[in-house]
């Protein structure tokens, strides 16, 4: 008998918000300063428009969990679709052991006592084999959990931007916005961070990895990436408009720049309003995560099961199904970041992690846009129930638009842009080398076109 499936067009919604809106992305947008304003609406205009509806097509066109493994595979062949699973596997163990630093940071400002190294690697491991436990349950088993945290998700980035409103009409603001601040400048430690914003308009295909789980996708898919990308777009403007309004630009901090922020916004507040808010924002982005690693996990498999180069141990299984293999290696990629963390000397050892996640990320969107206009081309006759609507000349248009501005994202995150940048970009440049070197083996082991 068939299983019932049972996400819906409003679980979604709520599914796609919870995917794409990162938290703790939030503050390092915000170390921009106020020209970050002008790159939310551009990169929405030039980047996420494009992404979202080309997403949209094919996976509406392509029901498929490999998603975007399927879709570049399809378009140039296994070894292409085996570089794209890899990079996308691989940021996510990286991400995991980022966010796990972060949790860390930020239980100090939440419990209001300092924790000691060897807590706070237990509290790094206990987070992520959690992660690893519930991310070998069903999607709709977890979207209780997805529903709630986009709810605390919401409250918590529209209070950001509600209280960042109230002060601003009443206190001013901690970074004075002209017209001349609010144009894009050259500085170039602002410009490295704008792959941030890229990356926070990112994971609309993880949701059409989905499609097993839901009884409508041709029709529910274009709905919820439209609903959820201006509820997503809303959240992001109202937090960093009240980061910005509370914290001096050099003085945000990537990893606590949320509660630091609502601390000096509120003022005064009760010491058990800001843990309440501190452990909202936990379950959110412990939530956000296993959003992600559902749809990460499941490429992973399918890369590895169809011809791929991904290693045999992807290809394991549950006994419902859930990709087994997948998800214990991103455990224990994971726990090795962590336990290696003490060794690593960075004040900003989320930063660290995390930016090389952004790279491996922003490598695996590469061929997105160029299989979009390739399968076009090739399969012009399947069926499309959601078809981006333009002619040759804008279809190109929406496809290498996008593209550039990855590769320039690419290179603002990676390459030193002055002397200053030379001690952390430098370790940065080495790890996406090797990204990049492990990403050509597996592509070497997967099958010729």
């Amino acid at each position: 008998m068939e299983k019932k499936k049972k996400f819906r067009l409003f679980d979604c919604i709520l599914a796609v918000v919870c995917v794409v809106l990162t938290a703790e992305a939030a503050a390092p947008a915000a170390s921009i300063g106020n020209s970050q304003f002008f790159w939310w609406f551009f990169l929405l205009i030039c980047f996420c428009v494009p992404y979202s509806m080309i997403s949209a097509e094919l996976g509406t066109t392509y029901e498929s969990e490999g998603g975007l493994c399927d879709w570049v595979s399809r378009a140039f062949g296994p070894r292409w679709g085996s570089r794209v699973a890899w990079y996308y596997w691989v940021n996510f163990p990286l991400w995991m052991a980022s966010v796990s630093v972060l949790v860390t940071d930020n239980l100090p400002v939440i419990t209001g006592r300092p924790i000691p190294m060897a807590l706070q690697v237990t509290f790094r491991l206990l987070f992520i084999w959690s992660l690893v436990g519930l991310s070998l349950c069903s999607v709709s088993g977890n979207k209780w959990l997805f529903n709630v945290s986009t709810v605390f998700k919401a409250f918590i980035l529209g209070l950001l931007g509600v209280a960042g409103i109230y002060v601003a009409a009443t206190k001013g603001v901690a970074n004075p916005i002209t017209p001349a601040s609010l144009l894009p400048g050259l500085d170039l430690h602002s410009l490295s961070f704008i792959s941030v914003i890229l990356f926070n308009f990112m994971g609309f295909e993880v949701v059409t990895t989905y499609v097993n789980e839901m009884p409508n996708p041709t029709r529910d898919i274009p709905r919820a990436i439209i609903w959820g990308g201006i509820a997503v777009t809303t959240l992001y403007l109202l937090a960093s408009f009240g980061i910005g309004v509370a914290i001096p630009v050099a003085e945000i901090s990537p990893s606590m720049g949320i509660l630091e922020a609502l601390a000096l916004l509120l003022g005064q507040m009760q010491p058990w309003f800001l843990t309440l808010i501190g452990i909202m924002l936990l379950v959110a982005m412990f939530a956000n995560q296993l959003s992600w690693s559902v749809g990460i996990n499941y490429v992973a498999r399918y890369c590895a099961q169809n011809g791929g180069g991904m290693p045999k141990v992807f290809r394991k299984s549950t006994a419902n199904d859930a990709p087994l293999g997948a998800a214990i290696m991103n455990g224990i990629v994971a726990t090795v970041l962590v336990l290696l963390a003490p060794l690593i000397p960075s004040d900003e050892l989320f930063w660290s992690f995390f930016a090389l996640n952004l790279v491996t990320l922003l490598l695996s969107y590469l061929p997105l846009f160029p299989a979009f206009l390739k399968l076009r081309q090739i399969d012009p006759d399947a069926k499309r129930p959601y078809r981006v609507v333009g002619g040759p000349k804008l279809l190109r248009l929406m496809a290498y638009v996008p593209l550039g501005l990855l590769i320039a994202a690419l290179c603002f995150t990676v390459i030193p842009l002055d002397a200053g940048e030379l001690t952390n970009k430098i370790p940065l440049a080495v790890g996406s080398l090797i990204a990049i070197l492990s990403g050509e083996i597996v592509a070497a082991r997967g099958s010729k076109p």
